[in-house]
């Protein structure tokens, strides 16, 4: 048996309970059964449905807990457990514990996928307290849009605040972009684009960091791995936001559907257009546009 120890260190999001899932077949698992790992909403949190194993832990490592890694062999890890910490730094840490360190990380194709997954496949609740947006301070929503109940608030306010807000808290979290700080042998970058559709080379050049043989062929699992890409809800955001800003640029009309974005994506339109200088007449904006010509009329 593989006798050695991974760290899986990945913000919420990024894929890393799957990655865990991909490893414990590909290493620990020698049975015919092969147990999905399918959670809610597209995830792979039902760690205690499939792992058998005592060489496992059958939830999250926490980042405090880091020296007790070493007695497992797969382990996942936020390295971001809370304010204060830093991404980079505490992977280093990890590093130090730990004699792989996996890091699935998002890449520009994939930066609303992620943040989207973050958003809304690990909590049901976007404003409690075990929820992405525990850290918001209440009072900022009401002091700036006279907002005492933000479940309840009109749509344009949400998106509005969204937008100055969800992406530099969410960059803060991954040390965005940490590939071109934190590199060398000692860390394997998973990007999502690569894990999703570059399924057999991402397998290989995992397995060559690890400097392992399989116990299975991977493409025994490529038809698990075909499912769980066929019901990644918001794997077209990156694509749609990107043909939009095209089409501003290249005068070219286009529209879409007002399911073919979320409100996260909309935030991320309103917010890129800001960085450009352009404001968006978003007061009492619930509807966003969709097409480019709708888009085009409420800039300011």
């Amino acid at each position: 048996m593989f006798d050695k120890s991974i760290g899986i260190c990945f913000q919420g999001g990024s894929y890393g309970s799957y990655i865990k899932w991909l490893l414990y077949q590909l290493l620990i698992n020698d049975s015919d059964v092969i147990i999905t790992p399918w959670g809610k909403y597209g995830s792979s949190h039902a760690q205690k449905e499939y792992i058998k194993s005592d060489y496992v832990l059958n939830q999250h490592l926490e980042f405090d807990d880091i020296s007790e890694g070493c007695n497992y062999r797969i382990n996942t890890i936020h390295p971001v457990p809370g304010v204060g910490h830093n991404f980079i730094e505490n992977v280093k840490i990890i590093n130090n514990h730990l004699d792989y360190v996996v890091i699935p990380y998002p890449d520009i194709n994939t930066y609303l996928l992620n943040v989207n997954n973050y958003m809304y496949k690990i909590w049901d609740d976007l404003w409690g307290d075990n929820s992405p947006l525990h850290y918001i301070d209440i009072n900022d929503l009401k002091s700036g849009w006279g907002v005492d109940d933000p479940i309840n608030a009109p749509t344009w306010i949400i998106r509005e605040y969204f937008s100055y807000n969800i992406f530099t808290s969410w960059e803060s979290q991954c040390s965005w972009y940490a590939p071109d700080h934190l590199y060398g042998p000692d860390f394997h970058y998973i990007f999502t684009s690569d894990l999703l559709h570059n399924f057999a080379g991402t397998i290989e050049n995992l397995r060559k960091f690890l400097s392992v043989d399989w116990i299975r062929d991977p493409i025994d699992l490529l038809p698990y791995h075909q499912y769980n890409v066929s019901k990644q809800q918001y794997i077209n955001q990156d694509n749609v936001v990107k043909q939009i800003f095209e089409s501003i640029n290249n005068n070219n009309p286009i529209s879409w559907n007002p399911q073919d974005l979320t409100i996260v994506s909309e935030a991320f339109i309103q917010k890129s257009l800001r960085d450009q200088g352009i404001a968006l007449k978003c007061n009492g904006l619930n509807n966003f546009p969709v097409s480019t010509n709708e888009l085009l009329e409420i800039f300011e």
